[in-house]
């Protein structure tokens, strides 16, 4: 029996994290570190982070608009490794600039129909992104956004609008994120030691932010976003090895510190990853057996929202430049 996403990326994850050379899980740390966690208002901050939509139209198209606007969100979300080099807007991080320039872009012009993005292109997100195309880097991140909002127009457009196309996951979070990971942009594995690696980082929170744009009712009304893993990027390990759950190697965290950039795919830069996934596993295990369950998707929030903090911001964390986050 074939398994499905979730499961291949908690699996795969969990295999790495017992082999791996570069990142440890400090087992002994788990309890301690999830007494740290405020159950319930973490729940509460997570369902109260929605978006918020301007100028909304009648009711059926307001939930395509608001529909179209998170998807495509979620489609950009993966600059990280570009945020030490691209502008950003005064007092916002990167990952803040890049969502709040494709809002205002939203807002000036209208909804982001299917059509329009799969018409978008390198000059578009240059002047939505308020980046330079420099021949470069930045110009490599300029045609990558252009490509990933091509490919989740294309994908709406073939289901006739968003709303359906998320109707076409049945109300589960993880078809959800199975059907998205067809794109090549979303299509987030890499491999160790000869072995498929999943992720499926931004799959996974499309469905959770769908969800949570929706308070839970339709298109959102997902009865399975317990199988959701964390979403696994730069900022959650971060804080895991900050807060002493995870343990880098000397060389690997000399690298980190000097911002030498990691190579997408390469045993470090998937060894953070999956550790960070396994590790999180762990803690909602513990949190399950002391009964104070909590799901990945609201954890990933408490973990990404505790990272914005000083001590975290003052340590750098892991650079790699790739499509995914």
């Amino acid at each position: 029996m074939t398994s499905g996403l979730l499961q291949t990326v908690r699996t795969t994850c969990a295999r790495v994290a017992a082999t791996s050379d570069l990142v440890h899980i400090n087992i002994a740390t788990i309890p301690s570190f999830a007494s740290l966690i405020p159950v319930t208002e973490a729940r509460a901050a997570a369902e109260a982070d929605r978006l918020e939509t301007t100028n909304p139209g009648p009711d059926s198209w307001d939930i395509e608009r608001r529909a179209a606007l998170t998807l495509a969100g979620v489609a950009v979300n993966f600059t990280s490794g570009w945020h030490d080099i691209m502008p950003k807007r005064p007092g916002q991080s990167g990952a803040t600039s890049t969502v709040t320039r494709l809002r205002d872009y939203e807002s000036a012009t209208g909804i982001l129909t299917p059509e329009r993005l799969m018409q978008f292109n390198t000059t578009d997100a240059s002047q939505v992104f308020e980046t330079p195309m420099d021949g470069g880097a930045l110009e490599t991140l300029l045609e990558l956004l252009a490509a990933t909002l091509n490919e989740l127009g294309e994908m709406a457009a073939a289901h006739g609008s968003f709303v359906k196309m998320i109707n076409a996951a049945s109300g589960s979070a993880e078809r959800l994120a199975t059907l998205l990971s067809e794109l090549p942009s979303f299509n987030d594995i890499a491999s160790h030691r000869g072995e498929p690696v999943a992720f499926h980082k931004r799959s996974q929170l499309a469905a959770a932010s769908i969800q949570r744009e929706f308070s839970g009712a339709e298109p959102g009304a997902f009865t399975d976003m317990g199988k959701l893993t964390i979403f696994a990027d730069n900022l959650v390990p971060h804080v895991l090895r900050i807060d002493g759950v995870l343990s880098y190697s000397p060389d690997l965290l000399d690298r980190i510190d000097a911002a030498s950039l990691l190579t997408h795919g390469a045993p470090d830069e998937v060894e953070i990853r999956a550790c960070g996934v396994h590790a999180t596993e762990l803690i909602i295990e513990h949190l399950r057996a002391i009964g104070t369950p909590m799901n990945a998707a609201d954890l990933d929030h408490w973990l990404w929202t505790r990272g914005a903090a000083a001590n975290y911001k003052t340590e750098p964390r892991h650079r790699c430049r790739n499509p995914y986050y």
